[in-house]
């Protein structure tokens, strides 16, 4: 330990100076190296200062040339400002601050002081640093913003206001895609119910879509955490968005039946019989999704909470064409069990256009030949859909009901 540790660190003002005036009258490259020497135990003598307390000794330090923006310690990458928030003594803070040090530098893992303190969940130093100017917009690493550390940890409810008041947006996003509002229903803890309130007391938008395009709503069901939903339901969130409906989007994900069966409980309460019955863009309802995909759970789920078996979509495909033309016979029994039209479903026909496959109901007493007038016709409109650059489109012709 040099001697200008141990005077910083029994907080010796002045032996302190008195060292320095000696270093200086010396050789001045001899003092910058002396008062930014870093120790492995003790680091830098300003680092010392901080820990013990001495404000008056980092004053005296900074003035004599001790380097701010050197991390404390010989191994660390850290900054003196973050290690002073680990720290905890606000007067150490306020005296970094004061002498130069920038309130919002990144250190090298990408973190600022900002996100550092509201990680450690340290309310005291966060709020002392917005005072001090940190910005609470600031993103670090992935482009976190102080807002979604608040969300995502556990005291919500103190750190979320105060940093909407000093001018955090609401509807900042990280890399993910995520707002602080998805974050914290995704991310936080116990399913983020208490920073979902705060959020949506502080103005967070109801339906601001996060990673992947999904809406607040559509992930809280896809978790299970009912007191979110219900939350989000309060504050007016859509369960429809531009092509699919939540409920949509949540059986085509694979959502676990417990789950699922909590989502349709919720959404129907607010809107009976409009969540099962709800079509998409294509005039599917969530049942034709879940015959399409096998998912007999799924299908269990919604038939029990009264989805229409014979539901058909614009081209006539019902459910039970889905379940069939999937090969998901396990599924097709399920909804004959329900009261599906068997004979209806007999009426499906496969066709393939340049490796593309869709299913036809055709009328009931369609010849051979007509088949082959509709395969046709179909060919020739989809090859002019694809000429004009739109390959989801196939008309249906004579008979014909296109199901697609």
């Amino acid at each position: 330990m040099s001697s200008l540790h141990v005077a910083v660190y029994h907080g010796s003002l002045e032996l302190t100076k008195a060292l320095l005036e000696e270093l200086k009258a010396e050789d001045h490259d001899l003092l910058s190296k002396c008062i930014n020497l870093r120790l492995p135990t003790y680091g830098s003598p300003l680092f010392t200062a901080c820990v013990e307390g001495h404000t008056e000794l980092i004053d005296l330090l900074v003035g004599y040339g001790a380097d701010l923006k050197q991390p404390p310690g010989p191994t660390s990458t850290r900054t003196i400002l973050r290690q002073a928030i680990g720290i905890g003594n606000p007067a150490v803070i306020a005296s970094l601050v004061r002498n130069g040090v920038d309130v919002n530098a990144l250190d090298d893992s990408g973190g600022t002081p900002l996100n550092w303190a509201l990680g450690q969940e340290n309310v005291a130093a966060a709020l002392q640093l917005l005072s001090l100017g940190a910005d609470p917009n600031k993103p670090g690493d992935r482009g976190v913003t102080p807002l979604m550390t608040a969300a995502v940890g556990s005291r919500p409810s103190a750190l979320v206001a105060p940093l909407v008041e000093a001018g955090a947006d609401p509807e900042q996003r990280m890399d993910s895609g995520d707002t602080a509002l998805t974050a914290a229903i995704i991310e936080g803890e116990d399913g983020g119910a208490e920073a979902v309130r705060e959020l949506l007391r502080a103005g967070a938008a109801v339906d601001a879509p996060g990673r992947n395009g999904g809406l607040p709503l559509g992930w809280a069901l896809a978790r299970g955490l009912e007191d979110v939903a219900r939350a989000l339901l309060d504050a007016g969130a859509t369960i429809s968005g531009d092509r699919d409906t939540i409920l949509h989007a949540l059986v085509e994900n694979g959502t676990p039946p417990a789950m699922l069966r909590l989502a349709v409980r919720l959404l129907e309460e607010r809107s009976p019989g409009g969540a099962v019955s709800s079509r998409n863009a294509r005039a599917e309802t969530p049942l034709h999704l879940a015959a399409q995909a096998g998912d007999r759970a799924a299908a269990l789920v919604l038939l029990d909470a009264g989805a229409e078996v014979n539901a058909e979509t614009g081209g006539g495909l019902t459910p039970l064409c889905a379940a069939r033309a999937g090969g998901h016979d396990e599924v097709a029994d399920l909804l004959i069990e329900r009261g599906a039209d068997a004979e209806y479903a007999k009426r499906l026909r496969a066709l393939e256009i340049e490796g593309v496959k869709y299913q036809i109901i055709v009328e009931e007493d369609c010849t051979e030949e007509e088949w082959e007038k509709i395969k046709a016709a179909a060919r020739e409109q989809f090859l002019k859909k694809l000429g004009e650059g739109d390959q989801a489109s196939l008309a249906g012709s004579g008979t014909s009901k296109t199901c697609f």
